[in-house]
């Protein structure tokens, strides 16, 4: 416009000087996308500061799809508030959009600082952790994140972590597929619990859950009767079992039986520690 000049301020600021008075307008690069009504129209809020100039009446908004250039002529938008919408933008076209002031005489200002803004049309990744499932202790256990799926296509990174149980290592957290030897576990067994995280090349996530069972396998107990002893005839003897060893817990019962010697009565064929009275003998003898 006649007699009007523009440069741009340090803080994007656009100054027209229109004799001895100032225009200036600033266009804030703030966009916020809606959510959109259906899969193609996207709405974007623009904002920008208020204009000192004392006739100010007021703002348009102009904007271009990417490559093109923008028509004066037909402003987007044009008002005296310091905010706008622009409805029913299409999300797959990258946009950008100026504004300009305009006084009361139907003068008009510079363009502001251009702002630009597509929608990403990325979708959120689903997380899958696999089935829940029951092992037993001592097996090497698979984690499979294979069935998360990204729609996008994008592709995936995973983080496992464990939430629950005796704390065992994985053999790789980042990768789909991590293993880890199923731990030792009492009769009543126990639940761990993993976490997969999986995120796309968007910075959009997802995290699922699996729980993995660890039996018990029960093994065998060891038999400790004691060290052999030597005793004296008519001695109190004791046989102790005590050192008995179950890897999975408790011994729950022991059962002493004579297979070799002078009989002679147990106080308790049942106890881990069982008496008798050495018996009389007319030479060295073994009881078994």
């Amino acid at each position: 416009m006649s007699g009007y000049s523009t440069k741009k301020s340090q803080n994007n600021c656009v100054h027209l000087v229109p004799g001895h008075t100032s225009l200036v307008i600033i266009l804030i690069a703030f966009l916020v996308l809606f959510a959109p009504i259906t899969s193609y129209p996207a709405d974007v809020t623009l904002s920008w500061e208020a204009n000192i100039e004392p006739d100010l009446a007021g703002y348009r908004i102009y904007h271009r799809e990417d490559g093109q250039i923008y028509d004066y002529n037909q402003p987007a938008w044009e008002g005296s508030d310091t905010v706008c919408t622009i409805y029913s933008l299409n999300d797959s076209i990258k946009y950008c959009f100026i504004a300009r002031a305009f006084d009361a005489a139907g003068n008009e200002s510079g363009d502001s600082t251009e702002v630009c803004f597509q929608e990403s049309n990325n979708n959120a990744p689903t997380a899958s952790a696999g089935p829940d499932r029951t092992v037993d202790e001592g097996t090497l256990v698979t984690l499979n994140g294979s069935n998360s799926l990204d729609p996008d296509y994008t592709v995936l990174s995973y983080n496992w972590t464990q939430k629950a149980g005796t704390e065992i290592f994985l053999s790789d957290p980042a990768s789909v597929q991590p293993t880890f030897v199923a731990p030792s576990v009492s009769v009543t067994g126990e639940a761990l619990i993993f976490e997969l995280t999986v995120e796309d090349d968007g910075g959009l996530s997802d995290s699922d859950t699996v729980i993995i069972n660890v039996s018990n396998i029960n093994q065998a107990p060891t038999a400790s009767a004691g060290p052999d002893q030597t005793v004296k005839e008519r001695n109190t003897v004791t046989l102790d079992g005590s050192n008995t060893f179950d890897p999975d817990g408790t011994v729950v019962s022991y059962c002493w039986t004579q297979i070799g010697g002078t009989p002679v009565t147990l106080s308790n064929t049942e106890a881990a520690q069982v008496i008798f009275t050495a018996p009389d003998v007319t030479s060295e003898a073994s009881l078994t």
